[in-house]
C-alpha cells in the first residue's frame, strides 16, 4: 500500500479544510488505485474508527441507517498521508 500518492490538488483541498474531508474528497481518494487504501479517521456520534478510504462512505451509510450520524472525516495523525499533508503546508 502506498498511501502517499495523493496529488497536490487534493492535498491543497484537504489543507484548506484544516485536514477534514468532504464527501467529494473521500470519493476521490476511494476511486484511485494509489489512494483507495489511505486510512481515514471517522468520528460519529456514538463511535470513532479508522477505515480505508474505499470503505468509509459505505460504513457511514450503514451507521446512519441505525440512527447514528457522522461528525467528520479527517486524516489521522501520524499516518503517511498526514505527514505528507504536514510537509505540503
Amino acid at each position: 500500500m502506498n498511501e502517499t500518492n495523493i496529488d497536490d490538488f487534493v492535498l491543497r483541498r484537504i489543507a484548506d479544510r484544516g485536514g477534514f474531508l468532504d464527501k467529494d474528497l473521500v470519493e476521490h481518494l476511494a476511486s484511485r488505485e494509489g489512494t483507495r487504501l489511505t486510512p481515514l479517521l471517522v468520528r460519529m456520534k456514538g463511535c470513532r474508527f479508522t477505515a480505508p478510504a474505499q470503505d468509509v462512505l459505505y460504513i457511514i451509510d450503514k451507521l446512519e441507517m441505525s440512527g447514528d450520524y457522522c461528525r467528520d472525516v479527517s486524516v489521522p495523525l501520524e499516518s503517511a498521508a498526514e505527514k505528507k499533508l504536514r510537509d505540503f503546508r
